[in-house]
């Protein structure tokens, strides 16, 4: 944020989102990507997001998270349903 206003530029930030065309606009868009490691990355997003249920950690003020009420990984790690064509 303070290089861009260092050299003038509007900070944007989009996650989740789909990225505009280039030159769409009339100003100038600089893109930056961020690329992780993706088993890093997933093993990252199921300690933070998917260890425990997300409304349990968040609606109910006596859930105490804890090994024994965790999910595992290898039970995370499946599609749920989907079957793939």
């Amino acid at each position: 944020k303070k290089v861009a206003q260092h050299h003038g530029l509007k900070f944007a930030v989009e996650e989740y989102d789909m990225a505009e065309d280039p030159g769409s606009h009339d100003d100038a868009t600089f893109y930056v990507t961020n690329l992780r490691e993706p088993v890093a990355r997933s093993i990252s997003h199921f300690k933070y997001d998917q260890r425990w249920s997300c409304h349990q950690l968040t609606h109910n003020t006596s859930f105490i998270p804890t090994k024994q009420n965790a999910q595992s990984l290898s039970s995370w790690n499946k599609p749920h349903g989907f079957v793939p064509p």
